[in-house]
């Protein structure tokens, strides 16, 4: 696999941030090109630029040489590098597939209807409920989350916002000390 060995050789290791962007559908012909079906999440990055597709073998990410890929609402038809044949397509199906995650973090927040019923979790006091909505707030975005009931507001940036997982629906969050119980008791320690 020449592109592995130059991937390797370029990048050193795997990034740390994949973005998964959908799964390999079906054989695309016979020359070893595949319908990529992509998730909804997907629909606004530039999937078609990407140089390295990372399909979820046994073992962990693989990257794969982007010969060439159309896209399409909702598909992608791509060629890899080393993918030669109808046969070996097939062997494919199903297989998930990630992108470097090079957006900013601008970019992740940019979409805020597309976390809206998202579950928050916090590092430290495990779930706390769905996003029920985005705020736009002067310098930032907020997030409202129903917390049994009560509206837990959570700024939506970095150090506070850890992780989102489109495919999971969910948020990780690293709250500072003290804020859920603002929330939850008024602020009273008892």
């Amino acid at each position: 696999m020449k592109g592995l060995r130059f991937f390797t050789q370029t990048m050193n290791r795997l990034p740390e941030k994949l973005l998964a962007i959908g799964h390999i559908a079906r054989p695309h012909g016979f020359r070893g090109e595949m319908q990529l079906h992509l998730l909804d999440t997907t629909a606004k990055l530039p999937v078609r630029k990407t140089k390295w597709l990372f399909l979820d073998l046994p073992g962990g990410p693989v990257p794969f040489l982007v010969e060439r890929m159309t896209s399409a609402p909702g598909n992608a038809i791509i060629k890899l590098e080393d993918i030669d044949s109808e046969q070996a397509a097939k062997k494919l199906n199903g297989i998930s597939c990630s992108i470097i995650d090079i957006r900013s973090e601008e970019d992740m927040q940019s979409d805020d209807n597309g976390v809206i019923g998202y579950v928050v979790t916090d590092k430290h006091s495990g779930e706390l409920g769905p996003v029920k909505e985005v705020l736009e707030m002067p310098g930032q975005r907020i997030l409202s989350v129903d917390h049994k009931g009560k509206e837990v507001l959570i700024p939506f940036k970095r150090p506070i916002l850890v992780k989102t997982d489109h495919v999971a629906k969910s948020i990780l969050v690293n709250m500072p000390e003290g804020l859920l119980d603002i929330y939850l008791n008024g602020g009273s320690q008892d």
